[in-house]
């Protein structure tokens, strides 16, 4: 209630369906089948990492580091407008899984035997449910996802390819005086929005734009509540 605004003209991402959600998912999951990992001394929630692939530091966060049944796991929260039979495809072949898989496994120095996918739909209430209509407990769902080592050695392998095209656009823009940059044009708008940077695409690097819809600042995933790495 705090923290988030309605949107105007959104139904779904509201603070009263908010609510509703994290008391739905109380009640699903009473009863956990995995405790939190602590790190540090502290619960295993939102944990900046950095860790080496070759000469590059690859950065992140984790949403939650857990033991369940005896193994290492990364539990990632995923909200959605809608979980059917297909929703779990898109995360293998999925890099931000990998990422986080690989991540958690450098960071705590031990084996990570996946990433468990925590889905959550957000859902309005019907005004006529009928015996078809959804229960409570089908608006939450979780999917195991592993990746063997060849899948995270092929992550790597494209980690270092992308920060490879970054420095290209980088030198040639340098060279040349110009932006160079590849536009994924195929994200511009995806579940009905508009990428965020879709003005800068469009109009440049236009002063007035920045000013009015941007904020210029470091992005330091990796650091923790209070400014330490």
């Amino acid at each position: 209630r705090e923290t988030y605004k309605d949107r105007e003209g959104e139904e779904l991402r509201t603070v009263g369906n908010g609510i509703k959600l994290l008391e739905g998912y109380a009640e699903v999951y009473r009863n956990e089948p995995f405790k939190v990992v602590e790190v540090n001394g502290k619960p295993g929630i939102e944990i900046g990492f950095v860790v080496p692939i070759d000469e590059i530091l690859y950065a992140g966060r984790l949403d939650t580091l857990v033991e369940w049944n005896g193994d290492l796991v990364v539990l990632e929260h995923k909200t959605t407008g809608r979980i059917d039979s297909g929703y779990f495809k898109q995360f293998n072949p999925n890099m931000q899984i990998d990422g986080y898989i690989f991540g958690a496994e450098a960071y705590a120095g031990k084996k990570c035997f996946g990433a468990v996918v925590n889905a959550i739909e957000v859902w309005k209430e019907l005004k006529r449910p009928t015996e078809k209509s959804k229960k409570l407990e089908d608006h939450f769902a979780r999917n195991p996802e592993n990746r063997n080592e060849r899948q995270l050695q092929d992550f790597t392998t494209q980690i270092g390819l992308i920060v490879s095209d970054v420095e290209h656009c980088e030198k040639v823009g340098e060279e040349f005086g110009i932006d160079a940059f590849y536009q994924n044009k195929h994200q511009c708008r995806s579940y009905n929005y508009d990428c965020p940077y879709k003005d800068l695409c469009m109009f440049g690097e236009n002063e007035r734009i920045i000013e009015q819809n941007y904020k210029l600042e470091k992005w330091e995933p990796y650091k923790e509540e209070g400014g330490e790495a």
